[in-house]
């Protein structure tokens, strides 16, 4: 890998029953772990480990760069915000918020119009949860999970490829097939929209909110686009487009940094995807995550944990 001088992140990628850990300011692989299954998921969460939920089992394993993996009982699709020691989980019928690593209800809020999720995103202050049904790609449910009065269903521009809530949980924000990027707000009637001529492959939000970046699998040249968000009344504009090596299979944020999986490694921008600093290589990714920089836990480091 090329030199970068950046700040070290560590990057999870998710392969053929394996999770592996990188150092994405030199490229070195840290450590691999053995899934013993294929996953279908990956997420990182607040005390530096990984979640990734099983394809031939009905469980989830919990692992990180140092100590043992867990496998849990159950597949969990977890979705983690600014309290670190809890979770939400979107199940038929319900969203649940469980807290973190024990998984102990703390409430339960009905969904009966939900059968299941394709996709799910919380704001980071937790007070917004927005959902993708499994069954009807074209909308959207935005509930709040504390509020039983709260829940809005939205029409989308098309079948829902990725989603996002903005960071104070006012507006959301969507990728559909064909490359409709919208943003739509959660109370009111405004909607922003742009056209992205391509299919996203990967989808990620600045931490302010200010900046959604999209991998664009095209034609002729696949891209890196950086879009503008001013709020789901101002138009959408394109702050950046850079070309991509290969065709994306999925992106992540690390601060100023973007992260794009490709089948033959990870490419490195700097400028949140205005230009290539570098490359790694891991075959056959198939998501990637990023470790937060400081891993946050109310649980004591008393050694390894065993299979629960």
């Amino acid at each position: 890998m090329n030199a970068l001088a950046v700040l070290a992140a560590v990057a999870a990628v998710l392969g053929e029953g394996r999770v592996s850990f990188f150092d994405t300011a030199s490229g070195v692989l840290l450590v691999e772990r053995e899934l013993g299954d294929r996953g279908v998921a990956l997420f990182a969460a607040p005390d530096g480990r990984v979640l990734v939920p099983l394809m031939g089992a009905d469980a989830t394993v919990v692992a990180g760069v140092a100590g043992e993996a867990e496998r849990w009982v159950g597949r969990l699709f977890p979705l983690f915000f600014d309290e670190y020691d809890r979770m939400y989980v979107v199940l038929p019928g319900e969203l649940v918020a469980l807290s973190y690593p024990e998984r102990a209800p703390i409430f339960r809020r009905p969904l009966a119009q939900l059968s299941g999720a394709w996709r799910a995103a919380s704001s980071s202050d937790g007070r917004v949860v927005a959902v993708v049904p499994a069954g009807a790609r074209a909308q959207l449910l935005a509930v709040a999970p504390r509020d039983d009065r709260v829940a809005r269903a939205l029409a989308l521009a098309g079948p829902a490829s990725a989603v996002a809530v903005g960071p104070a949980g006012g507006w959301v924000v969507v990728a559909a097939e064909g490359g409709e990027v919208e943003v739509l707000a959660l109370a009111g009637a405004e909607r922003a929209q742009l056209h992205l001529a391509g299919e996203p492959r990967g989808m990620a939000l600045s931490q302010d909110g200010s900046l959604l970046v999209v991998a664009l699998v095209q034609p002729r040249a696949n891209k890196l686009v950086g879009v503008r968000i001013r709020g789901p009344g101002k138009p959408l504009g394109i702050r950046f487009e850079s070309p991509l090596p290969e065709e994306p299979v999925d992106l992540a944020l690390a601060g100023e940094e973007a992260l794009v999986l490709s089948a033959s490694g990870v490419s490195v921008f700097s400028g949140s995807g205005r230009k290539l600093r570098g490359r790694f290589e891991v075959l056959g990714g198939l998501r990637i995550a990023v470790l937060p920089a400081q891993a946050m836990s109310v649980v004591p480091d008393w050694g390894d944990r065993r299979e629960r």
